[in-house]
């Protein structure tokens, strides 16, 4: 797709290529930016693993610049696995070490409400768990109603961090009574082996006593991953992906990404032509059942969409302008598409003859933003 080739060309010299050393850039340049800079940027990651290790490096320069202070105390945190309904179906998508909630009282395959652990799969396909009171369990997942939209199980990753007083925290999940909202951010100010204080968004106080619920549904606020990006804006943005992460660099989540930032964006990966090329072969287009089962392939998802959708008619997207610089010398409006039958190298022109074919629909958020991928 022409349109994010000539993204990268706009940005031109945003897009760093730094190999190996692409996290520590990122995190160099973020640090780099003065205290009231630094709050209007946000570190944008492809996916877990990189969110992880920007949030360690943001906050270990901290440290050494004495934003921080204290012994710091760590916790073991739960962060959502972005998995759709038709994967929460399949005993794959469940990985051991993973905390499973069900939050109905009648849960899939007859499982009570409550929180079980991840133990594995059978070669039944039954994912094996194990309860709140230590007990063995299992259930089939293709007992979830593919037509409930009510989501009657959450599936979470553990993961281990250390906070300090002046860290900055978001909450990864909401708590109604407390005023505490998703995403919402906070500053720790005060750290003990029995309680954590933080400053809220509202301003107010709260001490997180050990044992509250929150103190597992919160991570660092330096980096958040675009999968969480949705619904956030920023002025700036630094977006840190690997070319290799396929299933995470692609067009979804670029455009997630661009249309965060309000001012301007730096891309820091490890190879820019080959980020390119990843992005371009990638849509990130929500799994079906048949592809999750791994009996239909990208090629001939792509084929699909084209039969269903007609020719592509990809809208304008405007990426933030720099200095010396109007918003219309960033505005992206291709008149080629792909020709299906001569691959991605080859273009034909776009008929601009009226079109009825059907709209294609797109998930939020590019369908409110009339972004068409």
């Amino acid at each position: 797709m022409d349109k994010f080739k000539e993204a990268f060309d706009v940005l031109g010299g945003r897009v760093v290529s730094a190999g190996t050393d692409f996290i520590d850039v990122a995190v160099k340049q973020w640090l780099g930016l003065s205290p009231q800079e630094r709050d209007t940027t946000a570190l944008y990651s492809s996916g877990r693993a990189s969110r992880a290790a920007l949030n360690e490096g943001a906050q270990q320069g901290l440290q050494a610049e004495g934003t921080l202070s204290g012994a710091g105390r760590e916790l073991t945190t739960l962060s959502q696995v972005n998995v759709t309904r038709e994967e929460m179906r399949f005993s794959g998508t469940y990985k051991a070490g993973q905390v499973m909630d069900v939050v109905r009282n009648n849960g899939p395959d007859g499982l009570p409400r409550g929180r079980y652990e991840v133990v594995g799969q059978d070669k039944r396909g039954n994912v094996q768990l194990i309860d709140e009171n230590g007990r063995k369990t299992k259930f089939d997942p293709q007992k979830i109603d593919p037509a409930d939209k009510r989501d009657p199980i959450a599936l979470s990753a553990k993961e281990q961090i250390k906070i300090y007083e002046g860290d900055k925290i978001l909450w990864t999940q909401a708590d109604k009574s407390r005023q505490l909202e998703k995403s919402d951010r906070a500053v720790v100010i005060g750290v003990t082996a029995q309680a954590v204080s933080v400053l809220t968004a509202k301003g107010e106080t709260i001490t997180l006593n050990s044992g509250d619920k929150m103190l597992e549904r919160l991570g660092l606020a330096y980096a958040i991953n675009m999968n969480q990006a949705q619904g956030m804006t920023s002025d700036n943005g630094i977006g840190v992906m690997h070319s290799s992460e396929r299933n995470l660099s692609n067009q979804r989540l670029t455009h997630v990404m661009a249309t965060r930032v309000r001012d301007d964006i730096t891309i820091v990966t490890n190879d820019r032509e080959q980020l390119l090329r990843t992005i371009n072969d990638n849509p990130g287009n929500k799994a079906s059942a048949l592809e999750t089962i791994g009996e239909k392939s990208r090629a001939q998802q792509s084929a699909d969409l084209t039969k269903a959708s007609g020719p592509a008619q990809s809208p304008t997207a405007t990426f933030g302008p720099r200095p010396g610089h109007t918003a219309a010398d960033f505005r992206i409006d291709p008149s080629t598409h792909v020709d299906p039958k001569s691959g991605p190298e080859k273009t034909a022109p776009v008929d601009r003859a009226p079109a009825k074919a059907p709209t294609l629909q797109i998930p939020y958020p590019e369908k409110t933003i009339d972004l068409s991928l």
